[in-house]
């Protein structure tokens, strides 16, 4: 039943190994396959009271003998029969009895495990160029050759998308990763392993299913704003030498303040000068100005006009003496006609009423001028 390249060279393998049973010298027909508890070859029993007589697990369905009597048969090895050695036994599918002339078995086959060869995948979902991880339980100790994939269907002659070796541990276990090409198209993949040639296989029924997903997006990176700096202007750092500072401060300060003074007396000079008549100046002031006559009498004028520059005073009349037989006096206000007592005469009550000082030199050469009021 266990042939040499397979389970080690040795009969044996977990619950669901691909078992095939090789039968011959049987005469030919139909017959049915079960598991019998036990070693025919070690029973004491003859085969056919052994295959009789003993605990039975059918396999299922059953074979047809050639005209030389051989049949191939393959089947799964069934859960029931989950521990220990158990043998092989063909039964006539006509009597349910076994043939008398056959049930030789070469050695009973040790089953290592009640569970079939299993695989479990870290994600159901995974995107181009990320690594899935399979862990494989349940198969044969120190296992080479485990066969791990991802294709589009499991034990068929598709190309996988990615696969990769596995060997078992003494417990029948094994980690691997599988890496999803980047070109990997999207959909949905089947996830499965197999040993020497599927003898031990997780098949399309226990296989797990993975989705590739469409490429992730490239992320665009937006540049980073430039940051600048702030250039903040920052006073000469004085020197250390505090005394030194502080003299030179206080010399800085003080010529301030001499410059400022003398700006002021500058400006205020300007100011007097500007406003303030040259004394002496005769006539009209300063060019745009002028300055009216002072005064006016009830018998002479009062002081000379001023005529200002550039034309200058005229010359002073002649000193014609006034009506008192003196000068004529321009400074005197007061000459009243019919002045004096009774009886003088009009030049004495001229002069009786006219009592101011002559205040101009005398010129007897001069004559007086008309009386102003024609008398």
């Amino acid at each position: 039943m266990i042939y040499a390249g397979q389970n080690n060279g040795n009969p044996e393998g977990p619950v669901g190994e691909h078992a095939l049973v090789h039968g011959t010298k049987f005469t030919p027909g139909t017959y049915t396959l079960a598991l019998v508890k036990g070693d025919v070859n070690t029973s004491g029993q003859s085969p056919v009271e052994f295959c009789k007589l003993s605990q039975k697990v059918a396999v299922g369905g059953s074979v047809t003998a050639a005209g030389d009597g051989t049949f191939d048969a393959p089947f799964d090895w069934p859960a029931g029969a989950s521990s220990g050695q158990w043998s092989i036994c063909a039964y006539d599918s006509a009597t349910s009895m076994p043939p008398l002339n056959g049930n030789v078995d070469d050695g009973p086959f040790s089953v290592l495990s009640s569970h079939s060869p299993a695989i479990s995948i870290s994600s159901a979902s995974i995107a181009p160029g990320d690594t899935l991880t399979v862990t494989g339980h349940y198969w044969l100790p120190a296992q080479g050759g485990i066969l791990v994939y991802v294709g589009s269907c499991a034990d068929c002659d598709a190309q996988p998308v990615t696969s990769t070796q596995a060997t078992s541990g003494p417990d029948g276990s094994f980690t691997a990763t599988l890496p999803i090409p980047s070109t990997a198209a999207a959909g949905s993949f089947v996830v499965s392993a197999n040993a020497h040639g599927g003898v031990l296989d997780v098949g399309q029924t226990n296989a797990k299913h993975v989705t590739i997903v469409a490429p992730k997006p490239t992320a665009t990176t937006q540049p980073s704003p430039t940051v600048t700096a702030a250039t903040t202007a920052v006073a000469p750092t004085p020197p250390s030498n505090s005394s030194s500072g502080s003299s030179g401060l206080i010399i800085a300060l003080v010529i301030g303040v001499v410059v400022l003074l003398a700006a002021l007396a500058g400006l205020l000079a300007y100011v007097l000068t500007r406003r303030k008549p040259t004394p002496g100046a005769p006539g009209y002031g300063a060019p745009g100005g002028y300055d009216p006559p002072t005064g006016y009498g009830g018998s002479g004028y009062g002081s000379q006009p001023d005529y200002g520059a550039p034309y200058g005073a005229p010359p002073p009349p002649p000193n014609r003496g006034n009506l008192w037989g003196g000068d004529w006096d321009p400074e005197s206000t007061s000459v009243l006609p019919g002045g004096g007592q009774t009886g003088q005469t009009q030049q004495a009550r001229t002069r009786q009423a006219n009592p101011y000082p002559d205040d101009s030199p005398t010129n007897p050469g001069n004559q007086p001028p008309d009386d102003p009021w024609g008398r």
